[in-house]
């Protein structure tokens, strides 16, 4: 038999990362310097944006015993966890594609 939910569990866990990946960035230490916006960006995104919209999918269709049942059940929030979910990925690339083209940009000096 399963535990009853307990909301702050999974509340918890996230903001846990959010801070880990907020210290790791802020951390006064040169190696990590030029990873601040590329390891955000991801796991601050997929953390709090993405995987809470998928494993709600997920269980949703367990719950209904389809994944077309669960999309019947609640088509608006479907869209609207669509619309989040791109909006993060975009986002997300972004993000990493400024990081990556700064770290390079270093590199390139560094070498010179």
């Amino acid at each position: 038999e399963r535990l009853p939910a307990r909301p702050w569990t999974s509340v918890t866990c996230r903001m846990a990362i959010v801070v880990a990946l907020f210290l790791l960035a802020c951390a006064p230490i040169s190696i990590f310097a030029d990873f601040v916006a590329i390891v955000p960006a991801t796991g601050v995104t997929l953390n709090c944006f993405v995987w809470p919209s998928v494993i709600y999918w997920g269980l949703m269709r367990i719950k209904h015993g389809g994944f077309n049942a669960a999309l019947r059940e609640a088509p608006g929030k479907f869209t609207v966890d669509v619309v989040i979910i791109l909006a993060a990925m975009i986002a997300m690339g972004l993000g990493m594609q400024a990081g990556v083209e700064r770290l390079l940009a270093d590199l390139r000096k560094g070498s010179k």
